[in-house]
């Protein structure tokens, strides 16, 4: 998609290149003679447009991806993901669905509660949540599933108290 300049006209190489002709014309006859090897290139040396960020980057390579190069780099970001990152819920799931902690995180939890003698309610006070929320520790001791927001907090937690 092209972005619209200010007077409506579309922000395409054809626009970008008549600013680099009134802008900076030297790096134009770079451009021209090879010396520069894009147009995206002489662009951003000009400072006309920003590198793209790696995300940009990202998001652009998933979107040209077959399904197959998807499902495979999902299968391998899976495996690379920290033990103590929760799993996501499909996006199938109801908006209210919440994550299950792995055995992993629950083991740390547990541990690091153990070794400072602290309750679930005490935990949960600590990441900025009601003392009295029992999520924790239904999640740790029958296996219910939590809130995203909640194991996100629970995961800086066990990074910032693990020994």
């Amino acid at each position: 998609m092209s972005e619209r300049s200010p007077s409506g006209g579309t922000r395409d190489n054809k626009y970008y290149l008549g600013r680099l002709k009134r802008e900076a014309p030297a790096l134009l006859a770079d451009l021209e003679s090879g010396k520069i090897a894009s147009p995206a290139e002489a662009f951003r040396v000009a400072g006309l447009k920003r590198p793209r960020t790696r995300l940009q980057e990202l998001k652009n390579s998933w979107s040209k991806a077959s399904v197959a190069e998807q499902r495979e780099f999902l299968g391998w970001l899976r495996a690379t993901i920290p033990s103590h990152t929760p799993t996501p819920v499909s996006r199938s799931a109801p908006a209210t669905a919440g994550v299950a902690l792995s055995d992993a995180m629950k083991r740390d939890i547990l541990r690091i509660m153990a070794g400072r003698a602290i309750t679930s309610g005490q935990v949960m006070k600590e990441i900025g949540f009601k003392a009295l929320n029992p999520s924790l520790g239904l999640a740790l001791h029958r296996g219910t599933k939590i809130e995203p927001k909640l194991a996100a907090a629970l995961s800086k937690w066990i990074f910032e108290n693990v020994d």
